[in-house]
């Protein structure tokens, strides 16, 4: 499976990667981080896509969407829009006072991160999506809302603190995925 690993960190990173490539050949083509560039130097050793999570947020590379030829269904565009109240929200943790973001600044970064995060993902084949945390960012949760919408399953582990147990969640709006039926 090639991954796009979301929230890669220090306490999850190269090792974990590893182990779940090995096993379970989850293989990494791209990771979204928050690590040092001494830790980054061992993903970088394996020509994965890496990108810091405050850059993941600022779309400005002319060359990449001037190269950029993949065409985007106009129903994707739809789909993402009918979540556009979440989006609102989100943005809303990046202002400095109430409305500095006017109602076209909004929707032309959520075009742009439309198209960019549906290119890596076409462009790197990506069949996986693996957040390490719930998506609560603006492209983060657009990458969620592509892949919903291409069905690539999202995952991310959930820890309740029920004797060390995991669950998966695949669901971002139905969660905790199934804790009821888990502990029935």
């Amino acid at each position: 499976m090639n991954v796009i690993y979301i929230g890669i960190t220090k306490s999850f990173s190269f090792d974990e990667i590893s182990y779940l490539k090995k096993k379970i050949s989850l293989n990494p083509k791209y990771i979204i981080h928050d690590l040092s560039e001494n830790e980054l130097n061992k993903f970088k050793k394996y020509n994965i896509e890496c990108h810091h999570i405050n850059e993941a947020t600022i779309l400005n590379n002319k060359k990449f969407f001037k190269d950029t030829k993949f065409k985007i269904d106009k129903k994707l565009y739809k789909f993402i829009n009918k979540h556009k109240d979440i989006i609102n929200q989100m943005f809303k943790r990046f202002e400095y006072s109430p409305g500095a973001f006017s109602e076209k600044e909004k929707n032309e970064y959520i075009k742009k991160c439309i198209r960019y995060w549906y290119s890596i993902i076409i462009k790197e084949k990506i069949n996986l999506i693996f957040h390490l945390e719930s998506p609560h960012r603006i492209y983060d949760f657009i990458i969620y809302l592509i892949a919903k919408y291409l069905k690539i399953p999202n995952l991310r582990f959930r820890d309740p603190n029920l004797n060390g147990k995991y669950f998966i969640e695949y669901e971002y709006f139905k969660s905790p995925s199934n804790l009821k039926k888990k502990l029935s």
